[in-house]
């Protein structure tokens, strides 16, 4: 029994037999012409990206690692601060953040970057409680993809994947890992 190519095709899409899933000829080899291989630039699996013309399907949008792809339906929140010292009236490490989803602006006391830690990059300023730029000189260097700049640390920009240092130009900055194609929330 013969099946059809477009199984053949959502088993690739799914990585299934990865190593059998190619071009046409079935080499599974890039064409250097333009630079994409069997499921999208060179180096991108379905659903990967590095900008929003990667995301060929419905309409999708390329979002950069940890980027929030938004809300969609809000959030009825009751604010229960409108300040740190709210929050933070013993020395717990507590803030007062605002809520990203609220339907009308709330803020709610959260535990702080001591406790829940900073993104690459960044560090927790004890003071605060809150994360910032991480400080970087030529004795304390930022992480790779991260370029010191007036003694903190921010994004390597980019046009291409040259200056990432084995990571991804993603949206005009470097990244250890390609972004993400999505739709936004309904």
């Amino acid at each position: 029994m013969n099946r059809p190519r477009t199984s053949f095709v959502l088993g690739c899409a799914f990585g299934w037999l990865l190593l059998a899933c190619g071009d046409n000829e079935g080499s599974g080899t890039p064409d250097a012409a333009n630079d994409a291989g069997p499921d999208g630039p060179l180096g991108l699996i379905e659903g990967q990206c590095r900008e929003s013309a990667d995301c060929a399907f419905n309409q999708s949008a390329c979002f950069v690692p940890g980027e929030s792809i938004g809300c969609g339906a809000c959030e009825n929140v009751k604010s229960n601060c409108d300040g740190d010292a709210i929050c933070d009236p013993v020395g717990t490490g507590n803030i007062c953040a605002d809520v990203a989803c609220a339907c009308s602006p709330a803020a709610i006391c959260v535990a702080g970057c001591g406790e829940t830690g900073c993104g690459e990059g960044e560090a927790c300023n004890a003071t605060t409680a809150r994360c910032s730029a991480a400080a970087c000189d030529a004795n304390t260097p930022c992480p790779n993809s991260f370029t010191c700049s007036n003694g903190e640390c921010g994004r390597t920009t980019c046009s291409d994947d040259a200056p990432c240092g084995g990571g991804y130009c993603v949206k005009g900055s470097c990244y250890a890992m390609p972004g993400t194609c999505s739709l936004p929330p309904p």
